[in-house]
């Protein structure tokens, strides 16, 4: 009898991952301020999703090539099948003897089991000849009415995969069928397993990272706890704490930026000290003179009388004029260049307003012998006060007769205003200190020049206009044949003047 079988229906198994592991933390978890505990928890996050990650990417990966591998065994078996029915050289005049035929010739692997179904009968090769009959009831039941009852050629049921091929007879009401199932129970409780393991493995790699967080957190908090301590340790009074520098990191730089720090408030302190107690003593010499004064009046004579009030008032001038300096240096130090107010200054004029007003200063003695020309940006108000100052330090200390010449420049971008004396002149090692506030610095012991009370703030009030300018104050002096004071800042060109240049230029 001819055979008559029907084209096999094999339907492609689809993938099915599992859903995966939380990666989240607990939302439960404590807050935490310190900077150590925020470091570990930052580094237990990272080094907790790496885990995470691995793992769930591992267990997903591996969970798919189960199941594809199932497909592919189940899919290839239906495929040797049908081939064997296509190409073999036996005609079989039935169901029975094509399975049998088949089955003796098959070895299935040790997760396959080869079925066949004839007549109701089912026989079955396979490597565990209790594989089928060992399973549960209930899921053997399931199993078989899925595969030879149900409408789909293939499919899974209970992580068993198979398939199975329809085999029509004639003469025969109700069909056979060859079905194969591989079975992956086995291998999915051997994956669980060891993801078990590997995440022991995890929370051991995470609780040594703890310990290595902690101690990494302890390097970098350390020097920064010392830091702390030492800012603790300084005082008003007590400024001499320093952080140790170890290394050359991130940390050192800190240490040594915050020592560098304390230098300079120390060097602050320091100069603010001295510069309270020297004006608290300058202060308090016109005013024991006053008291002085004022306290011999009842019994004085009238022209003793006359000349107490004579001292006193030279003494209230001297007190107004030094608390106008100490007003100005504190203005300059507070506000810095912004103290000034900086406008477009004709340096002819500027010169030439100079002259006169030192002339008077000086009771006809200043004269001006060169003058810059050219227009600047700068303070001519300040400039003015700053020569003149110098003027008044140059009158104090030359004779009545001796000239001082004053002068102005323009020239490779400085501008430079002078002062120039004939007195006795300035030693070395004085001039380095002639800008500090509140020296006066030294006559020269061969000078018979008596020079006037001041309380050595004018040459630091030159200072800081010339610095507010970008600039500098200086001298020089040689012992004997006088001296000459000066300041020399940039020579800012004002936004008029320069487009009036790079209009001159293009032609």
């Amino acid at each position: 009898m001819a055979r008559h079988l029907s084209t096999p229906n094999t339907t492609v198994l689809s993938s099915r991952l599992p859903t995966g592991l939380p990666s989240r933390l607990s939302p439960n978890a404590k807050v935490l301020k310190s900077i150590r505990s925020r470091m570990i928890a930052w580094i237990m996050l990272v080094v907790f999703t790496a885990l995470s990650s691995v793992l769930y990417l591992t267990d997903a990966v591996r969970r798919g090539e189960i199941h594809d591998s199932a497909n592919n065994a189940v899919e290839q078996e239906i495929s040797e099948f049908n081939s064997f029915v296509k190409d073999s050289p036996t005609s079989y005049t039935n169901a029975r003897q094509l399975i049998e035929a088949y089955l003796t010739q098959e070895l299935p692997q040790g997760d396959q089991i080869l079925l066949g179904v004839y007549k109701g009968r089912i026989v079955q090769q396979s490597v565990d000849k209790e594989k089928l009959t060992n399973l549960p009831k209930e899921q053997r039941d399931q199993l078989l009415k899925d595969m030879f009852t149900g409408p789909n050629n293939s499919g899974i049921t209970n992580n068993m995969h198979w398939a199975r091929v329809e085999i029509t007879t004639p003469g025969q009401d109700k069909p056979d069928y060859f079905a194969t199932v591989v079975f992956t129970d086995d291998l999915y409780r051997n994956l669980t397993t060891q993801t078990q393991l590997l995440t022991t493995l995890g929370l051991v790699v995470m609780l040594i990272a703890v310990i290595i967080a902690w101690l990494i957190a302890n390097q970098i908090i350390n020097p920064i706890r010392t830091l702390r301590n030492i800012a603790n340790q300084i005082t008003d009074s007590d400024l001499t704490s320093r952080v140790p520098v170890d290394g050359e990191d991130e940390i050192a730089d800190l240490a040594g930026t915050f020592n560098r720090m304390l230098d300079r408030i120390d060097t602050a302190y320091k100069a603010q000290r001295q510069f309270v107690d020297d004006a608290g003593h300058e202060l308090r010499t016109p005013i024991t003179v006053i008291r002085g004064h004022l306290e011999l009046l009842d019994t004085a004579t009238h022209d003793q009388r006359e000349r107490s009030v004579k001292l006193c008032m030279d003494e209230l001038d001297r007190m107004t004029r030094m608390v106008n300096d100490l007003l100005t240096l504190a203005i300059a130090d507070a506000d810095g260049p912004s103290f000034l107010h900086m406008q477009p200054i004709d340096l002819t004029e500027l010169t030439i307003d100079i002259e006169d007003k030192a002339d008077m200063v000086s009771g006809g003695r200043a004269k001006v012998t060169e003058i810059a020309e050219g227009f600047v940006l700068a303070d001519a108000q300040r400039i003015t006060e700053a020569i003149l100052e110098l003027t008044r330090n140059a009158v104090k200390y030359t004779n009545d007769d001796s000239p001082i010449i004053i002068g102005s420049t323009n020239k490779d971008g400085q501008v430079g205003f002078s002062v120039r004396d004939f007195g006795p002149g300035i030693d070395s090692a004085t001039q380095e200190i002639l800008f500090h506030r509140f020296n006066r610095g030294e006559q020269s012991p061969s000078s018979d020049q008596v020079p006037k009370k001041g309380a050595g703030l004018g040459l630091s009030i030159v200072k800081v206009i010339a610095e507010a300018h970008g600039g500098h104050a200086w001298v020089d002096s040689t012992p004997g044949l006088g001296s000459t004071f000066g300041i020399t800042f940039p020579a800012t060109i004002p936004p008029i003047q320069s487009e009036i240049i790079d209009i001159y230029k293009e032609y």
